[in-house]
C-alpha cells in the first residue's frame, strides 16, 4: 500500500508516492509562487488544489495510493467560513506584518511560555492574523475556524477540521508548547475560539475519492517536523537533525528551554509524539543561492576550491536574508577580502557560509551528539566536511534520503516508528586545523562588520 504526500513548500510544491519500504515511486512538481494583488500578497491555493487532482489522478495510474498526508512550511493558516476561505492565505514574506498594530509586540505572551521569537515580515503566525484583522475586521470577525495549513489542505481534500500541534507550535506566537495549550495572545485574537479538534497528525481524518478507490486523509504534520521525524522516529532515542532546503533547521532535544535566545531566531516546539524539541535555523538556501549567483546553480565546488577560499581569506559575511542568528545586524549580506575567481570558487564559498552559519544555530541551541544532514546539502560534500570539522568530535553523517518531510511524513500517517532512511558514512572533516582558523577571523569580521555588542553575542 503506498501513502501519497502533498508538500507544500515556500518555493515549490510537491506531490510524491511512497511506497512501504520508504522508496519514493512516483513524483509531481510545480512552483509556488504568490499572487501579488487584492489585500496583500497570497498563496494560489486554488492552482495548488487543481494541480494536485490532475497529479494525484496520473500518479495514482500507475501506484494507486491508500493514504494521503500533506506537509507544509508553518506560517501560514486558513480562516475559513463554510466552505470557503474568509481569507486569503497570506505569503509570509509580505513586509506588512513587519509594522504591526501598534499593540502587537505587548500582546504577545512571553518566549518563556511560547518558546516563539518576534520574526521578521509574517514569520509570526499571529502577527499575520493581527493584520488581517485590522485590514479586513468583517472577514476576520466572520471566519469560523482557523487550520494550520496542512491541516487546511486536509479540509479541502476530505472537508474535515482539525488542527494539530506541530504546526500550531511552531512560532506562531499562538501556542504554549510545555503547557500545550493555547496562547493569551491566541485568546486575545480569537483563535482559541477557532481552532477545531487537535488531532495526532497521523489520525485518518476522512476519506476522499479518488480515480482508483477510496484514499484515507490523515490530518498532516509541520515539515521540520516531519524531517525529524524521518531520521529520529523514535521519541525514546531522539537526536540532533539538520533539515535543508530553502530554510536550514537545526533541531535537538530541548535539554534547557531557558537558554534558549529569542533574539538569535531560537525556538522551541514539541516534536509529533510530544517530544521537546529546540530549534535554530536560517534561510540557508536562499543564502547559498545568493552567494553563488544565477548563472552557476548546479556547479559543484572542490576541495581545491575550498582550500583557495581558506588561504586567500575570502569571507562571506551575514546576513543574506532576512532571518537566522544574524537577523539584529545592521548590515546585510556582503563578501569581504579577494572575490572568488569563478564558479567553482563561490560554490565552496557559499558551503562555506552555510557550513558556518549551520554551526552557529548548533551552539545555540546546545546541539550534541551525532548530527544527520537531510534534503539537499546532504549531497553537497564541501558543506558537509566543512561542518565535520566545525562540529568534531561529534560526526555528520548524510541521510541517504533527500526528501526528509516527504519521508517523515509518509512514516506517520503508517505509524511506522522504525525509520526506513538506510545510513550512510559519516562525512570525512575538510582540513580541520584551517577551517578552525578561519571560523575564529570571520567571527571577528562578523562583529567588526555589524553591531559589534551583538555580534559577539550570537557568537559565544
Amino acid at each position: 500500500m503506498t501513502t501519497a504526500v502533498l508538500d507544500v513548500g515556500k518555493t515549490h510544491v510537491k506531490l510524491n508516492v511512497v511506497d512501504e519500504a520508504g522508496t519514493v515511486v512516483g513524483v509531481a512538481r510545480r512552483a509556488n509562487t504568490a499572487i501579488n494583488s487584492g489585500l496583500y500578497p497570497h498563496f494560489d491555493v486554488d492552482g495548488i488544489f487543481y494541480w494536485l487532482l490532475a497529479s494525484l489522478q496520473a500518479l495514482q495510474a500507475a501506484q494507486p495510493p491508500r493514504r494521503l498526508i500533506c506537509t507544509t512550511h508553518g506560517a501560514a493558516a486558513a480562516l475559513i467560513r463554510g466552505r470557503e476561505l474568509a481569507l486569503p492565505v497570506m505569503d509570509y514574506e509580505w513586509l506588512g506584518p513587519g509594522i504591526p498594530p501598534q499593540d502587537y509586540e505587548t500582546a504577545r505572551d512571553p518566549f518563556a511560555l511560547t518558546l516563539s521569537p518576534s520574526l521578521p515580515a509574517g514569520l509570526n503566525l499571529a502577527r499575520q492574523l493581527s493584520w488581517q484583522a485590522k485590514i479586513a475586521p468583517a472577514a476576520y470577525a466572520a471566519s469560523e475556524a482557523m487550520l494550520p495549513y496542512p491541516q487546511y489542505w486536509a479540509w479541502r481534500l476530505c472537508g474535515v477540521r482539525a488542527a494539530e500541534i506541530s504546526s500550531l507550535g511552531s512560532h506562531t506566537d499562538l501556542w504554549r508548547p510545555l503547557d500545550a495549550k493555547p496562547s493569551a495572545l491566541a485568546h486575545a485574537l480569537g483563535i482559541a475560539q477557532r481552532l477545531p479538534e487537535i488531532r495526532p497528525a497521523g489520525d485518518v481524518l476522512a476519506q476522499m475519492r479518488g480515480a482508483h478507490g477510496a484514499i484515507d486523509v490523515h490530518c498532516g504534520v509541520h515539515d521540520s517536523s516531519a524531517a525529524y521525524i524521518a531520521q529520529c522516529p523514535d521519541p525514546a532515542a531522539p537526536g540532533v537533525v539538520v533539515s535543508t532546503g530553502t530554510w536550514i533547521v537545526c533541531m535537538a532535544p530541548a535539554r534547557d528551554v531557558s537558554r534558549l535566545d529569542p533574539a538569535r531566531d531560537v525556538s522551541g516546539t514539541v516534536s509529533v509524539y510530544g517530544v521537546p524539541l529546540a530549534c535554530s535555523r536560517f534561510m540557508g538556501g536562499r543564502e547559498y543561492e545568493a552567494l553563488v549567483g544565477a548563472d552557476a546553480p548546479g556547479v559543484k565546488a572542490s576541495v581545491e576550491d575550498l582550500s583557495f577560499l581558506l588561504s586567500q581569506n575570502t569571507f562571506a559575511l551575514p546576513a543574506f536574508a532576512a532571518a537566522g542568528p544574524f537577523q539584529s545586524l545592521a548590515q546585510r549580506g556582503v563578501v569581504q577580502g579577494p572575490a572568488a575567481a569563478n564558479a567553482g570558487q563561490r560554490s565552496a564559498l557559499a558551503a562555506l557560509y552555510c557550513a558556518l552559519v549551520t554551526d552557529v544555530c548548533l551552539q545555540q541551541i546546545d546541539a550534541h551528539g551525532p548530527i544527520i544532514v537531510d534534503g539537499p546539502f546532504a549531497t553537497n560534500d564541501l558543506y558537509l566536511g566543512v561542518l565535520a570539522a566545525l562540529r568534531y568530535p561529534d560526526s555528520v553523517t548524510p541521510s541517504a534520503v533527500v526528501d526528509g518531510p516527504t519521508i517523515g511524513a509518509a512514516m506517520i500517517a503508517t505509524g511506522s516508528r522504525a525509520s526506513t532512511v538506510p545510513r550512510t558514512a559519516p562525512a570525512m572533516p575538510q582540513h580541520r586545523d584551517a577551517v578552525l582558523a578561519y571560523r575564529e577571523r570571520w567571527q571577528l569580521r562578523v562583529a567588526n562588520a555589524g553591531q559589534a555588542a551583538v555580534s559577539r553575542n550570537i557568537l559565544q
